[in-house]
C-alpha cells in the first residue's frame, strides 16, 4: 500500500469540556484532603494489553508515597476502599471525569498497546501529566507535548521507580503540568482535529470532480 498517501489524524478533546480546575478544589470535591498526594491509574483489569493487573501487583508489592489511588476504567465504586483506592467507570459524566483529571498530582497509563487514547488526552487537557510506556500511541502525545514522561515498554519496575521520583519533586511535576495544556491545544485540540478532517473531505472532494471532468 506503499503507493496510497496516507493521512494521520489523532483523536482530539474538547478543550470547552476538559479543562484544568484547582487542584484543591477538584479534590475537596471528591472527598480527598488537598495535602494528599493522588496517583491516577487508567485501564482494566482482566485485559492483558492494557497492563493494569501487573502494574496494581507491582504497587501492593512498593512503598509508594501515594496516599490515594484513583482507578478510572473500571465499575464505579462512590466508597474509599480500605487500602486507599477508589475507582470509577470511564463512563462517568464528563464533569465527574474533568475533576479526576484534575485533582491527580499524576495519571499513570500503563497500556502495552493503545493507539491515541482519550484518557490521556483528557488528562492532559486537564493540566495532569501522564507516565506512560515507549511502545504505544500514547508516546506520540507524550513527545509532541512534553506533558509527561515514558518508560521502556513492559517495564514496570521502572514505571514504579520513575513515579517515585516525580511525586518527591513537584518542581518537575508543576513544569509538565504547565506544558500540558498549549500542548495539547496545539496538537490535539478538538477543533483542530475537525479542520484537519474538513480540509481532507475537501481535497478528496476537488479531486473527484477534476477527475470526473478529466
Amino acid at each position: 500500500l506503499g503507493r496510497f498517501r496516507r493521512v494521520v489524524i489523532p483523536n482530539g478533546v474538547d478543550s470547552k469540556v476538559f479543562f484544568p480546575i484547582e487542584k484543591e478544589t477538584a479534590k475537596l470535591a471528591l472527598g480527598i484532603q488537598p495535602d494528599q498526594s493522588i496517583a491516577l491509574l487508567c485501564g482494566f483489569s482482566g485485559e492483558p494489553r492494557k497492563g493494569l493487573d501487573q502494574l496494581t501487583r507491582e504497587i501492593t508489592q512498593s512503598n509508594l508515597p501515594v496516599e490515594r489511588f484513583l482507578l478510572l476504567g473500571q465499575d464505579d465504586y462512590s466508597q474509599w476502599r480500605e487500602d486507599g483506592w477508589r475507582t470509577f467507570s470511564a463512563t462517568q459524566d464528563r464533569k465527574i471525569l474533568r475533576l479526576i483529571s484534575s485533582a491527580a498530582d499524576q495519571t499513570v497509563f500503563p497500556s502495552l498497546q493503545d493507539n491515541c487514547p482519550n484518557t490521556v488526552l483528557e488528562s492532559m487537557a486537564c493540566g495532569t501529566p501522564v507516565l506512560a510506556f515507549d511502545g504505544s500511541g500514547t508516546a506520540e502525545i507524550i513527545e509532541s507535548t512534553e506533558g509527561g514522561w515514558l518508560v521502556p515498554n513492559k517495564c514496570f519496575g521502572d514505571v514504579i521507580k520513575r513515579l517515585e521520583t516525580l511525586l518527591a519533586s513537584p518542581d518537575e511535576l508543576t513544569a509538565a503540568s504547565r506544558r500540558c495544556v498549549p500542548g495539547i491545544a496545539k496538537h490535539y485540540d478538538y477543533d483542530h482535529m475537525l479542520d484537519q478532517y474538513i480540509d481532507l473531505y475537501s481535497q478528496l472532494s476537488n479531486r473527484a470532480v477534476l477527475g470526473g471532468v478529466n
